[in-house]
């Protein structure tokens, strides 16, 4: 079970992150670190799962994924972007978006 906290750094980087992303121009709706840095298990060589819901996100998954993960390199290069429409998320269409829900913590 996830401890709905994440270490101090992490969510440093998270929130430097979602900055960048923001002036990007993407909107963001959430923004949750899941995965390992939130069920507390993460090893040094984790990466820092972060899923981004926006409006603007869900038509091109492949290529919002490329261009998010783009946007990390000069923050940290552990982080692994996953775009979610807005949309997706408020219906939990899959079960990622499920155990995003039930163990990220928002940032």
């Amino acid at each position: 079970m996830a401890k709905k906290t994440i270490k101090k750094e992490i969510r440093k980087i998270a929130l430097q992150y979602r900055r960048t992303v923001e002036d990007a121009g993407i909107p963001i709706e959430k923004m949750l670190v899941f995965g390992s840095y939130a069920r507390g298990n993460a090893r040094e060589d984790s990466d820092i799962d972060i899923c981004v819901v926006s409006p603007k996100l869900g038509k091109d998954e492949m290529v919002e994924s490329s261009r998010l993960n783009f946007l990390h390199w000069k923050l940290d290069n552990r982080i692994e972007a996953h775009p979610v429409s807005s949309k997706d998320f408020a219906a939990t269409a899959t079960p990622l978006i499920f155990e995003i829900k039930k163990y990220g913590v928002e940032v």
